[in-house]
């Protein structure tokens, strides 16, 4: 890679915008024609999306990419098809146990509804705050006990890092999502604390 930092964003405006409407086509053909009840759409055969029926890791991305959209163009449209999709359909996916999906289905969705939130970019109520606040935790718990299953004896974390899907967000109510199940590696105790 060459990175060239004579670049500007106004010199990638074009491209933006064409992969904007790139983006927003394909958003709308997914809302509009795809059977939610089938699943999640995984990948396409002969042109057209279908299904795996053993993972729907790719449902965070589904609603979550339109939640990206509605922050980049403001179109309300793509916020209605996320904030909807993601109360009905993306439920499951925070407490699911079987996958290590949850930062693509949970922070894709839930946590990008609550930073809009916070930053002011959508209205919103203590009590939506408190559902995003509870689902991202929720998530972050599963997780961590899930990891933790495995190796018994030492505490998951779930840093949220520049290089992780559970990135720093300073709205976010602690730096990292911890399950205590047993001493630490170095015999210290370290408490677990999801309050903000």
């Amino acid at each position: 890679m060459r990175v060239d930092p004579s670049i500007r964003l106004r010199d990638l405006e074009t491209r933006l915008n064409r992969c904007f409407e790139l983006a927003g086509g394909k958003i709308t053909s997914i809302a509009e024609t795809w059977d939610p009840d089938h699943g999640a759409p995984v990948f396409t055969a002969g042109g057209k999306y279908t299904t795996r029926g053993w993972t729907e890791w790719t449902q965070g991305f589904q609603y979550g990419c339109a939640i990206l959209l509605f922050d980049a163009l403001r179109e309300t449209r793509f916020l209605e098809i996320g904030r909807r999709g993601t109360v009905d359909r993306m439920p499951p996916h925070l407490t699911h146990t079987g996958v290590h999906d949850h930062g693509f289905n949970n922070v894709s969705t839930y946590g990008n509804l609550r930073r809009l939130m916070l930053e002011g970019v959508t209205a919103g109520d203590r009590w939506e705050a408190r559902f995003y606040d509870l689902a991202l935790k929720t998530s972050g718990a599963v997780q961590a006990a899930r990891w933790a299953a495995k190796r018994k004896g030492v505490y998951s974390v779930i840093q949220r890092r520049s290089f992780s899907v559970f990135r720093h967000d300073p709205h976010l109510p602690v730096p990292g999502a911890c399950a205590r199940i047993g001493p630490r590696v170095d015999g210290g105790e370290r408490p677990c604390d999801f309050a903000p």
